[in-house]
């Protein structure tokens, strides 16, 4: 890859809070087509998403709101708390209004659903 088509793509950190390995896969797929070049790591538990943030130390946290072994709400409080600079953007399949506005209202910076992955590249 050339210098001159490299300064179109941006590198991105992100941490994926997502218990289904697809989804997850998708998720990096859609941001690769946005002109990012992805580092990602992977959780889908509590322990791990602590980890990744002190040790993976993310640009942006994108997380499912449900998963088996925690919330998503309990996610973004932890992030909030230990990383309040980290933007949270929530990913996750059909949710009510109510939840959605729970989740801008607790500060989340955005929230796609997954059958509108290709509008996360834009949310970023």
């Amino acid at each position: 890859m050339s210098k001159n088509s490299m300064e179109k793509y941006k590198i991105l950190r992100v941490l994926i809070l997502e218990d289904i390995p697809t989804d997850a896969e998708l998720i990096i797929r859609e941001l690769e087509a946005g002109n990012f070049i992805v580092e990602a790591k992977i959780v889908d538990d509590e322990l791990g998403f602590k980890k990744g943030i002190s040790d993976f130390r993310p640009q942006i946290i994108l997380s499912d709101y449900s998963l088996p072994t925690i919330t998503g709400l309990e996610a973004l409080a932890i992030a909030i708390h230990e990383c309040p600079e980290i933007p949270f953007v929530f990913i996750t399949g059909t949710i009510g209004e109510e939840i959605a506005a729970e989740t801008i209202l607790n500060g989340a910076a955005g929230l796609v659903l997954k059958s509108k992955l290709h509008k996360l590249p834009q949310t970023i």
